[in-house]
């Protein structure tokens, strides 16, 4: 259960390092929009990195809360146990 834990862990870090990644590429993209003068479509690229951003938080917090990855159903049990 511990290298499961840890795998899922690993990935949905690797998952927030990804959508980062793309948090970062859509706000270039909204700053070149705007220097184009294209408002619309920098509205959108904005738009789409502010709900990336949101889902990043989300992820981020499911692993440092530990339920993502059953951490506190692991340490209640092993609490009963003693």
């Amino acid at each position: 259960m511990s290298q499961q834990t840890e795998n899922i862990e690993n990935t949905l870090w690797s998952a927030v390092r990804a959508l980062e990644e793309k948090v970062t590429f859509s706000r270039e993209m909204a700053e070149q929009m705007k220097s184009y003068n294209l408002q619309k479509a920098s509205i959108k690229y904005e738009d789409y990195a502010r709900n990336l951003d949101k889902e990043v938080s989300i992820i981020r917090g499911l692993i440092l809360n530990g339920f993502a990855t059953n951490r506190d159903i692991v340490e209640s049990t092993q609490e009963q146990q003693e």
